[in-house]
Order: C-alpha cells, then sequence, then structure tokens
C-alpha cells in the first residue's frame, strides 16, 4: 500500500515538475536571458562580493556573460536530473529489474528533453539544440544513479540489519536450555 502511495506522489511531482520545465520553455528569448542573466549576477556577487563591488562595470558584465552560459547549461542539468531522480524514484515502486528501471526512466526522460527541445522551436527568440538534450540527457543519467547508488544503500542497511537481527537470533538458540545440552556440532 505505501509503495502505491509513494508512487502516486512520486508522479504528481513529476507532472510538476514537467510543468515548470515547459513553463520556463515557454518564456521567450528575452526572458529566458533576464532570468539567466539575474541567476549570474547574484552567483557573482556570491562567488567574489568584494571583487564585484570594486570592479568597473564593463568587468562586471563580462564576469555575468562569462557565467551566463554555465548558468543555462547547469540549469538544464539540474531539471533533467531531478526529473531522472523521480522517474527512477517511481520505477522503484515498480516490480522490475533494475537495469530495465534505469533505462526506462532514462528513455522517458530523453523523450520528455527532446518533446522540450521541440516546444522552444515554437517560440519567439528561441530556438531547439541538440546539444541541450546532452546536457539534459547528462543530468538524468546523473539523477537516475544518484537514485540507484541511494537504494543500494538503503538496501545494503537494511540487508545489514537484516543479517544482525538473525545473528542474535541464532545466538539466542544457542544459549536456550535445550541446544546447551546438545553434543557441540562436528
Amino acid at each position: 500500500m505505501r509503495h502505491k502511495v509513494l508512487f502516486c506522489i512520486l508522479i504528481l511531482l513529476i507532472l510538476g515538475l514537467l510543468f515548470c520545465i515547459f513553463a520556463f520553455s515557454a518564456q521567450d528569448g528575452n526572458q529566458s536571458a533576464d532570468l539567466s542573466q539575474q541567476v549570474s549576477v547574484w552567483l557573482a556577487k556570491a562567488l567574489n562580493p568584494a571583487y564585484m563591488r570594486i570592479a568597473k562595470e564593463n568587468v562586471q558584465n563580462e564576469v555575468i556573460r562569462f557565467l551566463s552560459l554555465p548558468v543555462r547549461k547547469t540549469a538544464h542539468m539540474g531539471e533533467f536530473a531531478l526529473l531522472g531522480a523521480l522517474l527512477m524514484g517511481a520505477m522503484l515502486c515498480l516490480r522490475l529489474n533494475m537495469g530495465l528501471r534505469m533505462l526506462l526512466s532514462f528513455v522517458v526522460t530523453l523523450i520528455f528533453a527532446m518533446a522540450d527541445e521541440f516546444h522552444q522551436t515554437f517560440i519567439t527568440g528561441r530556438s531547439g539544440q541538440v546539444r541541450d538534450i546532452f546536457f539534459d540527457a547528462a543530468g538524468a543519467a546523473l539523477g537516475i544513479v544518484l537514485v540507484w547508488v541511494i537504494s543500494l544503500a538503503v538496501l545494503y542497511g537494511i540487508g545489514c540489519k537484516r543479517l544482525k537481527k538473525a545473528g542474535r537470533g541464532a545466538r539466542r538458540k544457542q544459549n536456550h536450555a535445550l541446544y546447551r545440552s546438545a553434543p557441540p556440532p562436528n
């Protein structure tokens, strides 16, 4: 029952994230550039506030322009890493082998990445770029692998607890009166 509830919550989160991704993609070129510039300004001031206070305006603009591309590509990777992670989480609720879960998560995320880039071709000042699909795919792979590693760590932790519990049960049986009177095994 808990798996079904978790699955439904993850699907709702995925749908919400897809809405956000397509809302960002629906921004025209100027709106998207302004948002990237705002993030770049914030990042430049956060990384080196003293330099950004004393630097000349043309130097500040150069720093902001330099940061703009990494900010945009990191945003692409980040949103699709989150999508891949959420899809992988949803796939963990299904009874499939791990390889198939990872493959399905990646393929579905890749389909959404291609749809997102196709959507951008209809927006003024935007263009769909194959290179962005590669950034999206890299982000998806990162998110999927992260969830896979976390799930392995959790399963390992659960397995260790079960082994310890089983070990304690075996020791209790050995200390029980009936077992103490029996001869030791050869």
